[in-house]
């Protein structure tokens, strides 16, 4: 697979603007998302269409609007919002779905489409195959209705978003503090949403980077600690209690301490879970995919809880979710769960949770980080190309005779206390290796030995 190509898959359809993804894919998408809805309601839908702050985002948008009409949609257009917030919003309008217009960490050159459904969730995976399905043949059949559909705007959506997860907090506990933080909302689709949410907490935006959503990344989207050097600085710089770092569509957060040092992505769900947990109290269910740390096994086992892991995706952690009655879930990358807001990763949830647990808990966030357990991870990438899967596959598995195997996405190999994953990425084509280890050595190890394997660019 080349970059060039687009990618479907359960999170919906990415690519290149101008290359695999235009106007006449997004309005494919949108007549494809409408003509299925419309077989779920019996009748013609009421969608929201909504964007992150791309620059390619507005042209997509409104292509995938006019697929969607073009089946007899009614279609509601809602601010740059970030995409749990478009959820939220679509449960409030109670709409029947929608289509979220991001390619959420993707480098700017990429864009996306992202299916929503009504009750505030992804489509679950054999739903989002159905509709790849249509959205494959490009022949999407009408709703039965002689005309076209409307279009009607929405303000406010991340205002709404940030009421909501307000809600779910213990605002008086956060107010309580007077937090002061500097945020990094990388031009995306985030800023309003979390400022106004960290406003009605009482906790004051020190500096507030990359605050307008204009598309124009000032550092790769990606909230990772190389890209996030900035905000170290301003944490460190403004006295803030933490710096926060959302990605172009807010549905992943990452984290700074008070000295200015960056967390791992892997540290945001676990101590936000572990909030939900303390909350919850014992026998609570936490679910994280297969590239989770290590890190959510304690905090579950500490707790009383029950951890189900699932394969890497949004949609595959929400299916459990569900299945489970899981009291919060996500993903190691940043993104947390909490079905009491939506089924979808929100940075905003995030947030609020790690603000309560600082609340609750009077010590600094570098206090709570280092009392998370032990554990070391790498994560790379290696170039799909040409690769012969299966025949990795078996190497794999006879270079780690003693390990647990887990196949359910890619192969995952289980020790006692380390694991190494190797699975084709849902989002971008290549391949995903990630190995955690209680030292940094121990997981470099597991990379060398699956590098042996399936050798880097």
């Amino acid at each position: 697979m080349s970059e060039s190509e687009l990618i479907a898959g359960i999170s919906g359809v990415r690519g290149i603007v101008g290359e695999s993804l235009g106007p006449p894919e997004a309005m494919a998408f949108g007549a494809a998302m409408g003509s299925w809805l419309a077989e779920r309601r019996g009748g013609p839908p009421h969608a929201v269409v909504a964007r992150d702050g791309r620059r390619s985002g507005a042209a997509l948008a409104d292509a995938a609007a006019a697929g969607l009409m073009s089946v007899g949609a009614r279609v509601t257009r809602l601010d740059p919002v970030a995409t749990p917030g478009a959820a939220i919003v679509a449960r409030r309008l109670r709409a029947d779905g929608g289509v979220m217009v991001t390619a959420s960490h993707n480098p700017v050159a990429w864009n996306g489409l992202k299916p929503l459904l009504g009750e505030a969730r992804p489509p679950m995976p054999e739903e989002a195959e159905d509709l790849l399905a249509r959205f494959r043949a490009a022949a999407p059949r009408g709703v039965g209705s002689p005309s076209y559909g409307t279009e009607s705007d929405w303000p406010g959506a991340p205002h709404a978003h940030a009421e909501a997860v307000a809600r779910l907090v213990d605002a008086r506990a956060i107010r309580d503090r007077g937090f002061r933080v500097a945020l990094d909302s990388v031009h995306g689709a985030g800023g309003a949403g979390a400022y106004a949410l960290l406003s009605e907490l009482g906790v004051r935006v020190v500096e507030h980077l990359g605050a307008e959503p204009t598309g124009a990344f000032p550092h790769a989207p990606e909230p990772l600690p190389a890209n996030l050097g900035e905000l170290c600085a301003a944490t460190g710089r403004a006295g803030a209690d933490l710096g926060l770092a959302q990605d172009p569509d807010a549905d992943r957060l990452a984290l700074v301490d008070e000295s200015g040092r960056c967390l791992s992505e892997e540290c945001t769900f676990a101590l936000a879970a572990q909030r939900v947990l303390e909350r919850a109290g014992p026998g609570a269910t936490v679910v994280a995919n297969l590239a989770t740390s290590r890190m959510i096994d304690e905090i579950a086992r500490s707790a009383g809880a029950r951890l189900v892991r699932s394969p890497v995706g949004e949609a595959n952690v929400v299916a459990a979710m569900r299945a489970a009655g899981a009291a919060v879930g996500g993903e190691g990358n940043g993104g947390v769960i909490l079905p009491a807001a939506s089924h979808v990763r929100d940075a905003l949830v995030a947030m609020g949770l790690i603000l309560e647990l600082l609340a609750t808990r009077n010590r600094p966030l570098s206090a709570l980080a280092a009392a998370l357990p032990d554990a070391e991870m790498i994560k790379e990438k290696r170039p799909l190309g040409d690769v012969p899967v299966a025949a990795v596959a078996e190497a794999l598995e006879r270079a780690f005779p003693d390990a647990a195997v887990d196949r359910r996405d890619g192969l995952r190999f289980d020790f006692s206390d380390r694991w190494v994953l190797v699975r084709p990425s849902n989002t971008e084509p290549v391949l995903r290796v990630i190995a955690e280890a209680p030292t940094a050595a121990g997981a470099r190890e597991l990379i060398e030995a699956v590098g042996k394997h399936v050798p880097a660019a």
